[in-house]
């Protein structure tokens, strides 16, 4: 099962194949994902740029 937030609202989703291309989806932007140290230092240069 995957659950999806949205702007609109939520929405469960059960079927395997869809389940498993939104386990894709999720870890290809795990994977080109900041780490927790540069995001911090990303919102950090940005907050200075204000």
């Amino acid at each position: 099962m995957a659950y999806v937030e949205h702007m609109g609202g939520s929405v469960h989703i059960e079927d395997d194949a869809d389940v498993r291309a939104c386990t894709l989806a999720f870890d290809r932007l795990r994977s080109v994902a900041l780490s927790p140290n540069d995001s911090l230092a990303l919102i950090r240069r940005m907050a200075d740029e204000l």
